[in-house]
């Protein structure tokens, strides 16, 4: 997280949540990421991302990922 240059009221966005994934999830939030972003194709973890400090959690299988993402920086600006 050091090295991604992540600020305090920044947008995270984390492709894949597995075991590496969630903890970047975890991460961010600490790091104090403003929006919480969680992408991956299994539902399951999708639902882990939520519990572990999420804020929005889109499958990229039925979600416009890059546009809703790209909407939600946007609106956050």
């Amino acid at each position: 997280m050091n090295e991604s240059g992540l600020k305090k009221g920044d947008t995270a966005v984390v492709f894949g949540v597995g075991g590496v994934g969630i903890h970047a999830v975890m991460w961010a939030k600490s790091f104090g990421a403003e929006k919480n972003i969680a992408v991956d194709l299994v539902d399951s973890k999708l639902i882990a991302a939520r519990k572990y400090g999420a804020d929005l959690t889109f499958n990229p299988s039925r979600d416009d990922v890059l546009g809703t993402v790209a909407r939600e920086i946007e609106s956050s600006r």
